[in-house]
């Protein structure tokens, strides 16, 4: 399923000049629907699969590697381990497979009518195919190497797609930017990489949760739970590098400030990769090494309060934003942040089945607002928008379905993955707890992310009560968009209702989560969760319904229907905080960007006064000297002539001298 989106990237890069403006279009989503029917048959496949069992293709060597081998008599030996050019297809990678190639192929198609007439038409369609061939790459690898070069691929392709357009200064800053960022966390990971190797001699991620057991971990409960087991500390510190390779990708706290940034790309590029897919490679990393992060607490500990730390971050900045791409994209930091919450607290499956509902609602609103911007020719103020209700009916509906679905309202996708998230707060092995007992610092992160969900419930609807409800208080005359559009906005709408299904709660019988037994047999949950009995069972999802409605009412309470809204307008501390991002950007500025130009004026300073001051003396005083040699050179072939006879002559005369000395 790979070669179909690298074959549309090569011909389109090739021959997209001579193709008419659409049927480019038809060729990249044509590409992708392949793709998409490729990993519908290859997820059928692995529903069958034992646990610990995957299709597995190894192609050729490319990385020799060798290990040290200590036998019993205490001999050293050093062993070839290389690794392979290989794509492993479970129950995990299949699941991920199916939503990069079907929420792919629908933004794809949603492309064709938003890019129409933009003189790039082409070269755009080849940079997602482009973007989902490595994404690919990046989910199937069977090793740490092969994911790396997935990772780095979607870096590359997100970079250009973000700075597509990019004659506007904002675009190619905000590439720049994302691509900096990002390869901070690329060397952690590589850090964590050469660190696994050490520990285990094997990069490749079946081999290392198969020779698991040959390290001294004890499961987290076996040993005191927050103390450090024999043989752990060299694993903990992987783990925490991988946390910072996941951070910068997944754009959790402190390399979260590219994401935002990076709305400045067309709209379907915000909703791939900043909402469906390539952020989402940081949660898939951690789910990958599961078993790993279970052996441990620490690192697992950290994931949590990284992502609870985000989500809190994201949702506070997104309350006050005017761009209706921004608050999304703040949003987006925000439920990250969810799904790092989930898998820090060992709930692997919880994490995944997030990223899989989000994926469903919001690509819809991050679309939905591209036909919004589409419908009012690039206006993306909220302020001046509102009245849209009845005026672009299809996209109205569809956002209010995404909107109730990230508010976490019953029965919508977006329900059933948080309250599956609340409760593995509840009952993560990772903090004070016990099998029996809910322990207080677990209280405490609950009740973080349960603030954190109300406040998503009230951004999202000051987010659809500013652009659809009140009057229109712009000056475009705005107009539905096409079917081309629409239909996909329809289809994701769909998925958003109905996604949510595969994670019924526990409580209403053994059997009715379809989602968690798929895939615990390649992830499993972490070892001694605690076990909710009785009223505490009901306690997530209660929370998480008092949270919709209790964030529904402080919206409406501040933001009326005509549109007015109070934080958004008033320049009071806390607005102007949010819309500022809590000027993170500023203190990295002062932090970091402030002294580095510092110096770099310093660096020219020197430069120019030494280095190259006296590479200019030098030159000067080498010119002089060729200056004084150059009337030696003054062209004339019988000057020449003479000089060599002279010297001649002269050559002739000392030999002879020196022979009667």
């Amino acid at each position: 399923m790979i070669v179909p989106p690298l074959l549309g990237w090569l011909l389109l890069i090739a021959f997209g000049k001579r193709l008419a403006e659409p049927t480019a279009g038809y060729v990249a989503s044509g590409m992708i629907l392949v793709s998409f029917i490729m990993a519908a048959l290859g997820f059928f496949g692995t529903m069958n699969l034992e646990e610990g069992k995957f299709w597995h293709a190894k192609l050729w060597e490319f990385l020799p590697l060798t290990k040290e081998v200590v036998s019993s008599s205490g001999l050293r030996t050093w062993v070839d381990t290389p690794i392979f050019m290989g794509f492993a297809l479970d129950q995990l990678s299949s699941l991920m497979t199916l939503i990069i190639t079907g929420i792919g192929f629908l933004i794809h198609v949603f492309a064709i009518g938003y890019m129409h007439g933009d003189s790039g038409f082409s070269r755009f369609f080849a940079y997602l195919n482009f973007f989902v061939a490595f994404m690919l790459i990046l989910v199937l690898a069977d090793s740490l190497p092969v994911l790396f070069i997935g990772w780095e691929g979607v870096g590359v392709a997100s970079f250009l797609l973000i700075g597509f357009w990019y004659k506007d200064f904002n675009n190619s800053n905000a590439a720049r930017k994302a691509f900096i960022v990002n390869r901070i966390g690329d060397a952690f990971l590589m850090l964590g990489m050469f660190l696994l190797f050490k520990e285990f001699g094997t990069l490749n991620f079946h081999e290392l949760k198969e020779s698991f057991s040959s390290v001294n971990v004890p499961l987290v409960g076996e040993v005191s739970r927050n103390a450090v087991a024999f043989g752990a500390p060299g694993l903990e510190l992987a783990c925490i590098f991988l946390l910072l390779g996941a951070a910068g990708k997944s754009a959790q706290l402190p390399l979260s400030t590219w994401l935002p940034d990076a709305m400045a790309g067309p709209t379907p590029v915000s909703a791939l990769i900043h909402a469906a897919t390539m952020v989402t490679a940081g949660v898939y990393l951690v789910a990958r090494n599961s078993e790993l992060f279970a052996h441990a607490p620490m690192a697992s500990g950290w994931v949590a309060w990284v992502g609870a730390a985000t989500a809190a971050y994201g949702a506070i900045c997104a309350i006050a934003q005017t761009d209706i791409k921004k608050i999304l994209a703040y949003s987006t930091v925000s439920q990250l942040g969810f799904m790092f919450v989930a898998v820090g607290c060992g709930a692997y499956w919880a994490g995944i089945f997030h990223v899989l509902t989000h994926a469903f609602f919001k690509a819809l609103l991050f679309l939905a607002s591209g036909s919004v911007i589409h419908a009012l020719d690039g206006e993306q103020d909220v302020r001046k928008m509102g009245g849209l209700k009845t005026v672009l009916p299809t996209t109205h509906l569809v956002s209010l379905i995404g909107t109730l679905a990230i508010m976490g309202v019953p029965l919508l996708a977006g329900f059933f993955s948080k309250d599956a998230i609340l409760e593995s707060v509840l009952k993560s092995p990772f903090f004070d707890g016990s099998e029996t007992t809910v322990g207080a610092i677990n209280v405490l992160l609950f009740v973080v992310m349960v603030i954190v969900a109300t406040m998503t419930a009230a951004y999202m609807w000051r987010w659809y009560a500013l652009v659809f409800l009140g009057n229109y208080r712009g000056k475009e005359h705005p107009h539905e968009s096409s079917a081309t559009m629409t239909m996909p906005l329809v289809v994701l709408a769909v998925f958003s209702v109905i996604g949510g299904y595969i994670g019924l709660p526990h409580f209403l019988g053994k059997g009715v989560n379809i989602i968690e037994p798929f895939l615990e047999k390649v992830a499993h949950n972490a070892e001694n969760m605690t076990k909710l009995t009785g009223i505490v069972e009901f306690i997530p999802v209660i929370f998480s319904v008092l949270a919709v409605i209790l964030g529904y009412f402080v919206a409406n309470y501040f933001y009326k229907r005509d549109g007015a809204a109070t934080v958004a307008e008033v320049p009071n501390t806390f607005g102007s905080a949010s819309r500022n991002a809590l000027y993170l950007d500023k203190v990295y500025d002062a932090v970091l960007g402030n002294p580095a130009r510092v110096a770099a004026q310093f660096l020219a300073i020197v430069d120019k006064s030494g280095v190259q001051g006296g590479a200019n003396v030098l030159g000067e005083q080498i010119g002089e000297a060729g200056s004084s040699l150059s009337i030696w050179q003054a062209g004339f072939a019988r000057g020449y002539g003479v000089a060599v006879l002279i010297g001649t002559v002269a050559l002739i005369g000392f030999l002879i001298l020196r022979g009667f000395v």
